[in-house]
Parts: structure tokens; C-alpha cells; sequence
């Protein structure tokens, strides 16, 4: 046995609608960091460069989402704000589109995201 600590013990215990809410919203990020990378290198092995400042907005939008995600993680107040912010644009983006079938789940998602950032419990981790 060494006298190391473990690195769970080292970590602060967070509730399950802490890391639902982190790893949903870490999923998004990475969504438009996949997004916008892979239109860029499948717009230049295409040679078809008209897709490039679209492609390009999705990736920093998606920087800018990973460093929302893991402020929160570490529990920043700004991380908190930012991830209320962003999921209710996909609310009212998912609302919007409300036509299309394929904007129900982020509709679901950001909406019970959105109630459990709101949460009493969720909110007194962060303060």
C-alpha cells in the first residue's frame, strides 16, 4: 500500500445532476468542435472552400463551450452562468425548429439541463 492519495479521494464529491449536466453539456462542445473541424478537412480534401468561415465559426464556438465546461467543472460562477446561457440558446434554437424531428432530444436535454442548473441542491455546489 503506498501513502499516496487516491485520486477519487482527492476530488470533492459532486451529485449525479452535477456530472449529468457537466458531461451533457461537454458532449455539446465536442459536438461543435467535431463539427466544424471535420467540415474544414473534408472541405479542403474537396477543394470546396465556401464552407470554411461557417466551419470555422462552429470551432470556436466550440473552444469557447470546452472552456464554459470546464469551468464549471471546476466550479467557477462564470462556468455556471455560461452553461445557463448555452443551454437555453439551444432551447429557444430547439424551440424555433420545433418542425424538425431532429431538434426534439436537444429540446429534452437542454430543457431538464436548464432545471437541473435551476436545482437548490446544484446551485449550493457551486456558491
Amino acid at each position: 500500500m503506498s501513502d499516496m492519495p487516491s485520486e477519487s479521494s482527492s476530488r470533492p464529491k459532486r451529485s449525479p445532476a452535477f456530472v449529468a449536466v457537466k458531461w451533457y453539456s461537454l458532449a455539446l462542445a465536442l459536438m461543435f468542435l467535431a463539427y466544424g473541424g471535420l467540415k474544414i478537412v473534408l472541405g479542403a480534401l474537396d477543394r470546396d472552400y465556401s464552407a470554411f468561415p461557417r466551419a470555422t465559426i462552429f470551432l470556436l464556438v466550440g473552444l469557447v463551450l470546452s472552456a464554459v465546461c470546464v469551468a464549471y467543472r471546476d466550479g467557477k460562477h462564470w462556468g455556471w452562468y455560461g452553461l445557463v446561457v448555452l443551454n437555453g440558446i439551444v432551447l429557444l434554437l430547439a424551440l424555433i425548429g420545433i418542425t424538425n424531428v431532429y431538434n426534439l432530444p436537444f429540446l429534452i436535454l437542454s430543457a431538464a439541463a436548464l432545471a437541473l442548473l435551476f436545482s437548490r441542491p446544484l446551485k449550493a455546489e457551486i456558491r
